[in-house]
């Protein structure tokens, strides 16, 4: 049996007892107050798709409802955003049926991307969907992190994740001095800029200005956004939830570079989870460019970052061409897909298209 909730139900369901007595739940108090707050909700479909067999929850799909723009029209349409199933019932075909029920609400207006690979292959199979974009990115390694990022990849290297933090340690240690330089070198060359917890006027006034993707967020949006971040550093509930959704370190933050007279020549808003460096909005003049990778080499290098990521392709070009940068840098691949039928309603639109590093759910995950 499939149920579906509402945004106008879903603060009701989360407080229900029956939610309660959930051993995993559909959805965390953290993305409730997100999607309840959306400025972009769609009241009429559903946002949360729940399979029981009988009382037993044993499989769900979120969505995230978003709207796309192009030549000045606006297309609503919903994010896949949280696919589950009970691992006693996989492979019975329960993810199938909640995709397409979804497809079927949502009139095969969807897009997908910061996938699993389990998700994807469903995707894959359905045959439903195109490739939207693709976006490449680079990844900047700052400092040894083997027991964090090893952990995920094999029950091994979890079980021996003290050893693998010591080398860790080790290989920090001797590269301490390379270290000591990149920080000198960093505070002579880089300016000291005021670094902001919160956008204000003069901040939204440019992105406004230059919001620099179709999927269009302008000042509601980021308001949304930093408002009601999923990810928080204190657990609020007991029960199991199949994602990510605390972290020993999260947050957004704002750099900005200025010309001349005082204006904004550049405008970068990150967020940093865990170490991790990321900027799902950056938009900068090119004659400032050197300036604003300076400045957030400089960030990540006063909050101490292991790594950084970034699709921006100016961005990206000028990291890649920019010698003694970083441990090891790493080519990223990011991919967008949309259905078929969405796309057909499309007018043709100019590759590569103009996106932000935090579409979609990037943002806050």
């Amino acid at each position: 049996m499939i149920q579906k909730i509402h945004i106008g139900g879903l603060l009701e369901f989360y407080e229900s007892s029956a939610f309660k007595e959930l051993p995993v739940i559909p959805i965390s108090k953290n993305r409730v107050a997100s999607y309840i707050n959306n400025p972009r909700k769609i009241d009429k479909l559903p946002i949360l798709y729940l399979y029981f067999d009988q009382s037993k929850l044993v499989g769900f799909r979120s969505i995230l409802a978003d709207t796309l723009k192009t030549h000045g029209t606006t297309h609503p349409f919903g994010w896949f955003s949280g696919s589950w199933v009970h691992p006693d019932y996989r492979r019975l075909g329960i993810a199938t049926l909640l995709l397409r029920e979804v497809l079927k609400d949502w009139g095969f207006r969807m897009l997908f991307t910061n996938y699993a690979p389990a998700s994807k292959a469903l995707y894959d199979k359905s045959s439903f969907f195109s490739l939207f974009e693709e976006r490449k990115g680079l990844r900047l390694y700052f400092r040894f992190t083997l027991a964090e990022l090893l952990e995920s990849k094999h029950l091994f290297f979890k079980k021996s994740k003290k050893v693998w933090g010591v080398l860790d340690s080790i290989l920090n240690g001797i590269f301490s001095p390379y270290y000591l330089w990149q920080k000198i070198r960093l505070r002579i060359h880089s300016p000291d800029v005021p670094v902001f917890d919160k956008l204000d006027e003069s901040h939204y006034s440019f992105i406004n200005k230059h919001s620099g993707s179709v999927f269009n967020r302008t000042q509601p949006e980021y308001e949304w956004i930093f408002k009601y971040p999923w990810v928080k550093t204190v657990r609020e509930e007991t029960a199991e939830y199949p994602f990510s959704h605390v972290a020993r370190q999260f947050g957004y933050f704002v750099l900005t570079t200025q010309d001349p007279q005082n204006g904004i020549a550049g405008l970068a808003i990150g967020k940093i989870r865990d170490g991790h460096v990321t900027f799902p909005y950056l938009e900068v003049e090119e004659e400032y460019l050197k300036t604003m990778a300076d400045q957030i080499l400089k960030h990540a290098e006063q909050r101490r970052c292991t790594r950084l990521t970034v699709y921006h392709p100016k961005m990206v070009s000028y990291f890649q061409k920019k010698r003694g940068l970083g441990l090891l840098k790493k080519p990223m691949i990011q991919h967008y897909f949309i259905t078929k039928s969405f796309l057909s309603e499309l007018p043709v639109l100019e590759h590569p298209l103009p996106l932000q590093d935090g579409d979609g759910d990037c943002v806050f995950t």
